[in-house]
């Protein structure tokens, strides 16, 4: 937001986290390829120095399966300070040392990008079924088999996707606690509905 005249700079075409109506509308008459939905989406924001983290770490894969029992209960809750307060029964320290600890800083940061990871397979296996489709990177292929459907290209192949879905599902990332993302406002450009995680800018 800027006072009338003075901004300078180039006029904006249309708004970030907004959809441009030139690439997203309405397609009537294209077949229903996938009644059950889609998700579009990375299985997580790529990070090799957590994904090392991870792969060096004892025990690793069960402390996700613990905290993802806890953290589906309630998805409100953040990832974030769920892995500290399981952090701290683990390994019996106070949170006032934790912080100051750079090794259980990147625990706590590894915990959080697998426990996206688990979320967005879980959710998407569960909701979608086998009629429905998941479209990203090739790690969903690994952690969802037969729903990975392959890439699709941001724009016409995207918005073609969506005209054929019979609803979108939206699954937010760990460090987006509350928000929307780009996928509410293009698949709600082609008139499609959005299934989603409740946050209070929706309203």
């Amino acid at each position: 937001i800027c006072l009338q005249g003075s901004w300078k700079g180039i006029p904006p075409i249309h708004l970030p986290l907004a959809s441009d109506p030139e690439l997203f509308y309405p397609q009537a008459g294209l077949p229903l390829l996938f009644p059950q939905g889609v998700f579009v989406g990375s299985t997580a924001h790529s990070n090799p120095m957590l994904d090392k983290a991870i792969q060096n770490a004892p025990g690793f894969s069960n402390d996700v399966s613990n905290l993802w029992e806890i953290w589906k209960r309630d998805l409100s809750r953040f990832p974030h300070r769920l892995a500290r307060e399981y952090l701290e029964k683990r390994t019996g320290k106070g949170m006032e040392t934790l912080p100051h600890d750079p090794l259980a800083r990147l625990w706590v940061q590894a915990m959080v990008y697998a426990l996206g990871i688990r979320k967005r397979r879980e959710l998407a296996s569960r909701i979608l079924g086998e009629d429905g489709g998941v479209f990203g990177d090739q790690g969903w292929h690994e952690i969802t088999g037969g729903l990975y459907r392959g890439k699709v290209a941001y724009g016409d192949d995207l918005r073609r996707l969506y005209n054929g879905a019979g609803f979108i599902l939206d699954i937010r990332q760990p460090q987006a606690r509350t928000g929307l993302t780009q996928r509410m406002f293009d698949a709600s450009a082609c008139g499609r509905p959005v299934l989603t995680e409740f946050s209070p800018e929706i309203e």
